[in-house]
């Protein structure tokens, strides 16, 4: 029994298939199939119920998982001693879309000042892409907005709590703006932008406008908060964005209000469970809190 067969167990019991797992560990679909049936000899038992689609762990296979989980957690975290809490080298820290105006600059800026020989690497995806690499390992950190169930292979560290704001165009007339009347008239009177539903940000403001009873099919859908932004100043349409942490202020150039029901994206931090960068967890986390304090007022 090997710590790279355990890890394949736990790959296909998180993700559902071989054919995923495979994609996880960075192997061929046979060769996940070599490992399961290798392991299953050394066990002596069956641990996927044959012939069922998806991949069904029996009970035995289901106790191996648990197991496995943790023997491959605290092999990581062996393997990981001896660099200790490293802030020299490498490291790759991932940004949602709608964070890149804002944070990755005061990150990037404080972590050069604060760590010279520290070599910073930058990628953009979607929440859920990013929370798999850190998951995998194959990033170090990575901003994101909370998952509504948290993986048990993640700390996930507060950032802020950004508050969902209607907001609409700056010449709306009395009876369309985004702060009078009745909500629901806001979105009849012009077409509704919406932020990818796609995404976690988007399904959730999709969730919290069918709570309000507000039915708003979306003329325009975009990934781009920023594009959004700009559409509704532009009098496009009207939409649904977070107050977003270090931004430019919406009531710069668009009308606003917050949502009724104080839904906030929660945007947060991502690391390993077995990660050994604790001091650069803080630090970046430190690095926002100094930057966003002297707005807390505002």
């Amino acid at each position: 029994m090997q710590v790279s067969q355990l890890r394949t167990l736990v790959a296909i019991e998180a993700s559902g298939s071989f054919s995923a797992a495979a994609a996880r560990v960075n192997l061929s679909h046979s060769a996940v199939s070599v490992q399961m049936k290798q392991l299953e000899q050394d066990l002596g038992a069956e641990i996927f119920v044959k012939g069922r689609r998806p991949a069904t762990l029996t009970p035995v296979g289901a106790q191996l998982a648990a197991r496995a989980r943790q023997l491959v957690a605290e092999f990581d975290a062996l393997a990981t001693l001896g660099r200790g809490d490293n802030i020299r080298g490498e490291i790759t820290i991932g940004f949602v879309p709608t964070t890149l105006t804002a944070l990755l600059p005061v990150v990037l800026a404080g972590l050069r000042d604060r760590f010279a020989e520290l070599q910073v690497s930058v990628r953009s995806g979607l929440s859920t892409d990013l929370a798999r690499a850190v998951e995998r390992g194959d990033m170090d950190f990575a901003f994101l907005t909370a998952p509504l169930a948290p993986s048990r292979d993640l700390v996930l560290s507060p950032v802020a709590d950004e508050p969902l704001m209607v907001i609409s165009p700056p010449d709306a007339a009395s009876g369309e703006k985004a702060g009078d009347g009745d909500l629901a008239a806001v979105f009849a009177a012009r077409p509704y932008i919406a932020f990818s539903r796609e995404s976690w940000l988007g399904g959730q403001i999709a969730r919290a406008l069918e709570a309000l009873g507000i039915s708003a099919a979306p003329a325009v859908e975009l990934d781009s908060i920023d594009a959004i932004e700009m559409l509704v100043a532009e009098g496009f349409g009207n939409s649904v964005v977070p107050r977003r942490l270090l931004a430019r202020p919406l009531g710069d150039r668009v009308r606003s209000r917050a949502l009724p029901g104080g839904e906030a994206r929660h945007l947060t931090l991502a690391s390993h469970v077995s990660a050994p960068r604790e001091t650069l967890r803080r630090e970046i986390l430190a690095l926002i809190a100094a930057r966003a304090a002297p707005r807390s007022g505002a």
